[in-house]
């Protein structure tokens, strides 16, 4: 499990992994358990979609994808997802309500 502010892919060392060997390795696993060709892009835009439907912090999120601004983060997503406040509150309330 990573620490706060360590890479989730590390070498021994801690160093972060080249971002082509964690595709390589993600290429190699899926080979092997035979699934659909698929990007690795597609498996973090859908968790990026689905953690700001489900109301994640926008600034957190950015964090944790390694986006370096909350106005990029919108941007690359805003055709997928609302970003309004009012849409925030409403599934805040819903949450509160288990609706």
């Amino acid at each position: 499990r990573a620490k706060d502010h360590e890479p989730i892919f590390s070498q021994a060392d801690g160093k972060p992994r080249d971002p082509k060997s964690v595709q390589s390795l993600f290429w190699e696993i899926a080979k092997k358990l035979e699934l659909p060709s698929k990007r690795l892009r597609i498996l973090r835009d859908t968790y990026a979609i689905k953690a700001i439907k489900n109301g994640m912090n926008l600034s957190d999120l950015a964090e944790i994808m390694g986006i370096d601004s909350e106005a990029k983060l919108r941007k690359r997503y805003e055709p997928f997802v609302e970003f309004s406040s009012e849409s925030r509150k409403r599934l805040a309330v819903e949450r509160i309500f288990g609706l």
